[in-house]
């Protein structure tokens, strides 16, 4: 038993991540949020601050191309 759990599978045939596996899907996670509050600031800086797309671009360190998409995108 112990070792179908360590090979990720038990008797109930539940399915268990490698610690590898999760630690894939926290990097993905964790970069997913970081991205959503970037994406969220350059949104609130160009609308509430009426900065230009190349002054945003500019402070957060991104071309103009890719503040542009961000605020089409939302």
């Amino acid at each position: 038993m112990k070792r179908e759990k360590l090979e990720g599978r038990d008797e109930g045939g539940t399915q268990y991540l490698s610690q590898s596996e999760v630690d894939k899907k926290m990097q993905s996670v964790k970069a997913d949020v970081k991205s959503d509050y970037r994406n969220r600031l350059i949104a609130e800086l160009y609308e509430t601050e009426k900065l230009t797309q190349t002054e945003i671009a500019d402070a957060v360190g991104l071309t103009q191309s890719t503040v542009n998409k961000i605020l089409k995108n939302r």
